[in-house]
């Protein structure tokens, strides 16, 4: 647990955290558009470009009515469906 130097824990549960942090996962198909999702999500681009993803972290910083929150987005590869047939 946090060490809360100076601050009054019944405060601090009536106000809420001020810091989160999550980690998300991101799996699918391949070549489905994983990895453009995360970046229009993040970054605020686009591209048409194909460029095939082993894996990749990502990392976004958002302040949401005083709360600081931190994602951690993994990218992974995407996966080919193999017959057995």
């Amino acid at each position: 647990m946090p060490n809360r130097v100076g601050r009054n824990n019944a405060v601090d549960d009536a106000i809420g955290p001020t810091n989160a942090r999550h980690k998300i996962v991101v799996m699918g198909s391949a070549k489905v558009g994983k990895t453009s999702i995360i970046t229009q999500f993040l970054y605020n681009t686009f591209t048409t470009k194909y460029k095939r993803t082993i894996e990749e972290m990502h990392q976004g910083n958002f302040s949401i009515a005083g709360v600081s929150l931190t994602l951690d987005i993994l990218d992974t590869a995407g996966s080919y469906e193999v017959s057995a047939f």
